[in-house]
């Protein structure tokens, strides 16, 4: 998906430099260049939606794990595990841990059964606490975010529940 932003910020510099030397060169092409520069500006910013669309709200994860494979791909080389996964959409399955749906913004733990230290918090929005409440503890889920990282934290943000 990543031609896509490619795609659209081309567009972008090409629309720019066309009104560039249409400015410091004055080749009075200025109706139709308007013209086009919308339809080049215009053509981006689709572009760029379709982009934003497919990765974060049809929400095809780029990624999908298990949370023992995640915590140990972390434990290897926590550095270049980041850097693979961050701001990526990631489904990660696991046993659910824990959760709170109450609070402020609900969450739930991903646990793994490997020993390791890292455990997976998955945020949801308001909306979606009444989702959580229908998990057990123990259950075999996967949930689906974005990834992201904090010290030894890992998170997803913006959680779903893959059915």
């Amino acid at each position: 998906m990543d031609y896509l932003i490619d795609t659209a910020l081309l567009l972008l510099v090409v629309g720019g430099i066309i009104y560039a030397i249409d400015f410091f060169f004055d080749l009075g092409i200025g109706r139709r260049l308007t013209q086009l520069i919308s339809v080049i500006v215009t053509a981006a910013f689709v572009l760029l939606g379709l982009y934003f669309v497919t990765e974060f709200v049809v929400g095809t994860p780029s990624y999908r794990i298990t949370a023992n494979d995640l915590s140990r791909e972390l434990g290897s080389n926590k550095k270049a595990t980041v850097a693979k996964y961050y701001d990526k959409l990631v489904a990660v399955t696991g046993v659910q841990a824990g959760s709170d749906a109450s609070s402020e913004q609900p969450w739930v733990l991903i646990g793994t059964d490997n020993g390791s230290i890292y455990t997976i918090q998955c945020l949801f929005s308001g909306s979606e606490a009444a989702d959580i409440e229908t998990l057990q503890t123990g259950e075999q889920i996967t949930l689906k975010g974005v990834f992201s990282s904090e010290g030894d934290d890992v998170f997803l943000d913006g959680c779903s529940i893959v059915e």
